[in-house]
């Protein structure tokens, strides 16, 4: 008995039928009965407004009046309103410009900070520098020094060994 695996996968057109998803389907009478109340709710609307215009067109004094009296107290309520939200503007365009004065301060603080930093540095490159190539000329003239003592040595040898006997 020999077992292999197959690599092949199930066609898709064997794959069971499934009956369409329900959560996005709407039925009639719920959909109908929505735009009944919408429609209801503008015919409300509509019969209203007509009440109104013709209450001011028609309406005896008292109405006029009273049409008169509610139309300025609604001008009154927006006019206050719109204060508000003038005040509530000018206090968000007064706390932008703060927060905008703590940012620009905070950036120059990191920036003064940054370039002391800087100075420091550069002042610790400048001493090691220095140190360094001070250390570099005492070598320099000792490894002189020695060379030159060495040189008197060998000249010392030189003649005292070219020399060291008479010729006479």
């Amino acid at each position: 008995m020999s077992y292999t695996l197959s690599s092949h996968r199930e066609s898709i057109l064997k794959r069971p039928i499934r009956p369409q998803s329900s959560k996005n389907s709407e039925t009639s009478c719920t959909q109908f009965q929505r735009e009944q109340a919408q429609l209801e709710h503008r015919r409300d609307q509509y019969r209203q407004r007509e009440y109104e215009r013709l209450r001011a067109l028609y309406g005896t004094p008292e109405d006029k009046k009273a049409i008169q009296e509610k139309l300025r107290h609604e001008l009154e309520e927006l006019e206050d309103e719109k204060k508000k939200l003038e005040e509530l503007q000018m206090l968000e365009d007064k706390r932008i410009i703060e927060e905008m004065k703590e940012k620009e301060e905070f950036e120059k603080f990191v920036q003064e900070d940054m370039r002391k930093e800087k100075e420091q540095y550069a002042k610790y490159l400048y001493e090691e520098n220095k140190r360094i190539e001070l250390e570099k000329m005492r070598r320099e003239k000792m490894t002189r020094e020695e060379e030159i003592e060495e040189e008197k040595k060998a000249k010392d040898v030189f003649y005292t060994n070219a020399f060291m006997k008479s010729w006479r």
